[in-house]
């Protein structure tokens, strides 16, 4: 399924290859099936806060980076048969890839892609996140 959200970041490069950086995704939800129970459960919203650190491969005009990344993911569900809400937080991990492109010194583009992956109770709940925006380097 396909779902729309938000991403922010705020990060500090302290050398020319390695940054780090908190990194916060709302993700609006989707519909899953329990193929055990045969319930549909509406995931009304996904919440993840991770840390992250970049590696970067380059450092001129385009920087492509991997990102791994670990926080906790938070979910709340409905039980589309019986309305039963149900909340649950799990340790989360984040691997991706993507890159930087500067349009100035400054300002600049990002595209990345990224597996992030709860742990425990919540491990079916893993996605993939297309992050698109851009960014101002200060």
């Amino acid at each position: 399924p396909l779902s729309l959200g938000v991403n922010a970041r705020l990060g500090y490069r302290f050398h020319p290859h390695i940054a780090v950086e908190a990194q916060f995704e709302w993700i609006d939800g989707w519909d899953l099936l329990n193929l055990d129970t045969r319930n549909l459960f509406r995931v009304e919203r996904i919440v993840t806060g991770s840390a992250n650190i970049k590696g970067f491969i380059l450092t001129n005009r385009i920087q492509p980076y991997g990102v791994l990344g670990m926080g906790a993911t938070h979910i709340r569900e409905t039980d589309e048969d019986t309305g039963n809400h149900q909340s649950k937080t799990e340790f989360s991990v984040r691997v991706g890839a993507g890159a930087d492109w500067y349009v100035t010194e400054a300002l600049g583009l990002n595209l990345e892609a990224s597996f992030v992956t709860p742990v425990g109770d919540m491990v079916d709940y893993h996605y993939t996140s297309l992050a698109i925006g851009f960014f101002l380097r200060f």
